[in-house]
């Protein structure tokens, strides 16, 4: 059975921890600024000290955008992540194309999860140009 969470736009707890989030993205460190795109790309889930969950709502166009200065600069999980946007629309407009060489990308970069995105996303299974 799934489990619904409520959807909430603001909450103490959650607010903090975005700001928190998105302040040591600022700064510049990669690893922050990927895990803050992913929170904006999915939403975030932020248990109160009552122990409840909230979820805020995802921003796909903000992702698209943090997740497309990281992809420039090699980050094979952020162009794994860009590719998914393109693919389906999230914040940008579908690029199968352009989803396509970003999986390339990641996969040569080393992702092992886009490779067999790649693998997904292609007609005959492979790797071939389409």
């Amino acid at each position: 059975m799934t489990q619904s969470y409520p959807k909430v736009t603001s909450s103490p707890t959650a607010n903090k921890a975005f700001r928190t989030l998105k302040q040591a993205a600022a700064t510049g460190d990669v690893t922050a600024m990927r895990h803050y795109a992913i929170a904006v790309y999915g939403g975030i889930f932020v248990h109160t000290t009552s122990g409840r969950p909230y979820r805020l709502d995802a921003d796909h166009k903000l992702a698209a955008e943090l997740f497309g200065k990281l992809a420039e600069g090699g980050d094979a999980r952020a162009q794994r992540y860009l590719a998914h946007c393109y693919l389906y629309g999230h914040g940008v407009d579908t690029d199968r194309d352009k989803a396509l060489d970003l999986l390339r990308q990641a996969a040569a970069g080393g992702s092992r999860e886009a490779e067999a995105d790649l693998h997904n996303h292609t007609d005959d299974g492979t790797d071939a140009e389409a």
